[in-house]
């Protein structure tokens, strides 16, 4: 899709202030762990090991893990594998709150102590998704949870000290109540699968790096217009290209899809799946300028957790290198409908399809699960 000049600027103006009011955050975090995958390893191959070495350095990190009890944590990945958490941080937040331009608000993202849970997260996550990477690292799989499935979040304490007993409550809660290392316990509790990693990063930075990589080109399932009361914003069936701020608006619109969020969040692995293929492709690999632009974005405007270190990560980009993103399985985690739990619509995730989802992605057999509701 080709950018339009808008008829009038206060069209635009109020289009915009409307979605920044619905803090609609959208996030494909994704993009944090094909740094390593794509981005890093295609830079060893055209750029300077030392420009790579000075990225992979300036990625900001967060305490997750620490402080969660090894023993209730589920057994490590059948097939050898890893599997990443990745989430979005729905909130506008006055400072960047991801990568290392990130000021006060996720510094406070986790506390100083190993007994008390992390500070809230700037904001619910309004994405999460579980990657898996089989063990011999050939190969790639991502479940969508949709953001207002009704899960148990587990027992925690605060930054203040004040206990919380175990809830029912939407999963993207969980971040803004204990951050990325509650958003992991439940994550975990609910599919009984072992998070490696976790990774996050924010709305800002999802404009900026697709603009710095010349746009992507996704697949549009939907036709849909006047998104947010904004004429300009109409995307047609089909393949379309999306710039920075183009991107934002068709990845977070929701009411005009068949689905709601369930298509939203196919949306969200659309583009990160375009934002992949885009990093690994010629014109931003062989261009030493382009390639620049996008290694230096990547390094602030991405948080990983505190094992991703920069030798961690260039060990991944390196065992990682032959992924092809265009062969990556991606599915939905099932819903069987909503109801209003506690004055909010929740999504009540499939507990008949769910025992076969969760053991598939772990053991990097997601191939076999054939259910059109897992689209």
């Amino acid at each position: 899709m080709d950018d339009t000049t808008p008829e009038s600027e206060d069209a635009t103006t109020v289009a915009t202030a409307v979605l920044r009011r619905r803090r609609r955050r959208v996030v494909i975090s994704l993009v944090t762990a094909f740094v390593v995958v794509v981005a890093f390893v295609g830079g060893y191959a055209f750029w300077a090991k030392w420009r790579v070495d000075q990225a992979l350095a300036s990625v900001r990190s967060d305490l997750v893990f620490e402080g969660i009890d090894p023993a209730s944590r589920p057994p490590e990945s059948p097939d050898g594998g890893m599997t990443f958490l990745i989430a979005g941080s729905d909130v506008v937040a006055p400072v960047a709150t991801t990568g290392s331009e990130a000021g006060s608000v996720a510094t406070q993202l986790v506390a100083p102590t190993v007994t008390a849970a992390p500070n809230a997260g700037p904001g619910r996550a309004d994405v999460v998704m579980l990657v898996h990477v089989n063990g011999a690292h050939s190969a790639a799989s991502v479940v969508s949870i949709p953001r207002d499935s009704l899960v148990t979040i587990p027992a925690y304490v605060d930054a203040s000290g004040v206990s919380h007993p175990a809830s029912q409550r939407k999963i993207n809660a969980a971040f803004s109540l204990g951050g990325g290392r509650l958003l992991v316990r439940t994550v975990e509790g609910l599919t009984g699968l072992r998070i490696d990693h976790f990774a996050y990063i924010d709305y800002e930075g999802l404009i900026k790096l697709i603009d710095a990589i010349g746009g992507v080109d996704v697949l549009n399932l939907h036709a849909t217009a006047n998104v947010y009361d904004n004429p300009q914003w109409t995307f047609p069936k089909g393949v379309i290209h999306l710039d920075g701020e183009l991107a934002r608006v068709w990845v977070s619109q929701r009411k005009n899809l068949p689905r709601s969020d369930l298509d939203r969040a196919r949306n969200s692995r659309i583009l990160m799946q375009a934002i992949a293929k885009k990093l690994a492709s010629p014109a931003v690999m062989a261009n030493p300028v382009e390639l620049q632009r996008a290694l230096d974005l990547l390094s602030t405007v991405a948080t990983v957790d505190e094992t991703l270190t920069p030798g961690a990560m260039k060990s991944l980009a390196l065992e990682m290198k032959d992924i092809d993103v265009s062969t990556i399985l991606m599915r939905t985690a099932p819903t069987t409908g909503k109801s209003v739990v506690n004055g909010e619509t929740v999504f009540h995730l499939d507990e008949t399809l769910l025992p076969l989802l969760w053991p598939a992605i772990g053991s990097s057999n997601l191939h076999v699960i054939q259910l059109t509701t897992l689209a």
